[in-house]
């Protein structure tokens, strides 16, 4: 979704969480999110330009935030 919808073309990265679920989202909402799997708009490619950030999604949000 960051690659299909990012039309300024900004260098972005996508942060991996590294943090558990405490209070897991309703099934019902959780396997919603299966339907974007059918969307072709979202799947229409096999590249993938935006990367990893190193640090995991905590430390590279603050960071950023800073």
């Amino acid at each position: 979704m960051t690659d299909r919808f990012n039309l300024r073309g900004d260098e972005l990265k996508v942060a991996k969480s590294t943090s558990g679920t405490v209070n897991q989202f309703p099934e019902v909402w959780r396997t919603a999110s299966y339907s974007f799997n059918y969307l072709p708009m979202l799947n229409d490619t096999d590249r993938m330009d935006t990367q990893e950030a190193i640090e995991p999604a905590h430390l590279d949000m603050i960071t950023k935030i800073k």
